[in-house]
């Protein structure tokens, strides 16, 4: 039932609980002893890399439930499940993972696709920056740093403007408010004109009308 809808029915040569976790990379590259049916019945390794991705987050998060039956807590980890997929198998993926109400799995997703983030809140987003200083090592920082004191208000006004554009100010460097769509377009075109380097580094969002 947590599976794509595109699945209608999976076939897997069982084990025993104690050969579950050992035994899943086995399961998935191994001899074809799982089977999928999403109108062909074929084996897990013969379908599509989308479909095997998708399939893999729904068996590690089902797997991992009944494995550790007993623990308050689950966290697993998905790397770019948009790969291979397109938006609305994206969308799909991410509503397995985000709108699970009776689970205890939680999931961090490390990805660099705009559908991805344009579907989750903009409170539940970080973004990695490499930083170097001068003659020092390279690292890793956290470039968001939330207000801890934002109000529920505060967040609902976020919320609308980033309801769709949320992946334009996450992954760029500098961004621009502007009221409008009309001022977007003009924007658009002085900016990279006037800053051809910086141009594509920079995103220029209307936040519709005023009232906003």
């Amino acid at each position: 039932k947590d599976s794509i809808s595109t699945i209608t029915g999976f076939e897997f040569e069982r084990g025993n609980n104690k050969d579950i976790r050992k035994g899943i990379l086995k399961l998935m590259i191994g001899n074809p002893s799982l089977y999928l049916n999403d109108g062909v019945k074929t084996s897990f390794s013969s379908k599509g890399t989308g479909i095997q991705s998708s399939f893999m987050i729904t068996l590690m998060k089902a797997l991992s439930e009944f494995e550790f039956i007993n623990s308050s807590n689950i966290l697993l980890v998905v790397e770019e499940p948009e790969a291979f997929t397109h938006p609305q198998l994206t969308r799909e993926i991410m509503d397995l993972m985000i709108e699970s109400k009776d689970s205890d799995t939680q999931f961090i997703i490390a990805s660099h696709s705009p559908v991805v983030v344009n579907y989750v809140k903009a409170r539940n987003i970080t973004r990695l920056s490499e930083i170097q200083p001068k003659g020092k090592i390279k690292y890793t920082v956290n470039s968001i740093d939330y207000d801890t004191n934002y109000t529920a208000e505060d967040w609902n006004l976020i919320d609308r403007i980033t309801d769709v554009m949320l992946s334009e100010i996450v992954f760029a460097d500098y961004v621009l408010f502007v009221e409008g769509e009309g001022d977007k377009a003009i924007l658009d075109i002085v900016l990279k004109e006037i800053l051809p380097k910086e141009f594509h580094r920079l995103s220029v969002v209307s936040i519709s009308g005023n009232y906003q």
